[in-house]
């Protein structure tokens, strides 16, 4: 059994957002690649990820229904491979697709769930940020990216129950 995916205009509109975010986060590094600031291997690596991130968010968001476990495999791939595109790419900016996946746990799990969600993402965002980082930098990195996606789980967690008060009205 296929759980429901979004499907009301104000849906549509995060749906949108997320998708704008996604390829928003791609232009610094589009820009570095094009200017030979990362070797082919780096750039043919992170372009791969972006891509495979992209189909899997379409794939969690498309209309229709999707099976709970292709749901956690999607989720799965796009935080591999946004933790990747952090690792391989020249600046921290593709983090920000891991808060577009923080807002996709907060309406795939408990609210348990979604938060130890987002704690393992930032414990790798903290990881691969370190890589490259002072320890005060990359702790402000982590920091913002926990805070991004403390909103974003906030944020989808109060439309959910807005729409379920909405559902139980009518």
């Amino acid at each position: 059994s296929g759980s429901p995916r979004a499907s009301s205009t104000g849906d549509l509109w995060l749906n949108r957002a997320a998708f704008a975010t996604w390829l928003v986060v791609g232009v610094p590094t589009f820009i570095d690649i094009l200017a030979g600031e990362l070797t082919s291997a780096r750039a043919l690596a992170w372009a791969a990820m972006f891509v495979a991130f992209g189909a899997a968010l379409f794939d969690c968001l498309r209309p229709g229904p999707i099976s709970r476990t292709r749901r956690l495999v999607m989720m799965a791939v796009q935080a591999a491979t946004g933790l990747g595109m952090m690792s391989v790419g020249t600046n921290g900016v593709a983090g920000a697709v891991l808060v577009i996946l923080a807002a996709e746990a907060a309406v795939t799990f408990s609210a348990q769930g979604a938060w130890l969600w987002v704690a393992a993402q930032t414990l790798g965002i903290t990881i691969v940020v370190r890589q490259f980082d002072s320890w005060s930098d990359t702790i402000a990195l982590a920091g913002a990216y926990a805070g991004f996606q403390a909103f974003a789980i906030a944020a989808m967690s109060l439309a959910a129950s807005e729409r379920a008060a909405r559902e139980s009205l009518s």
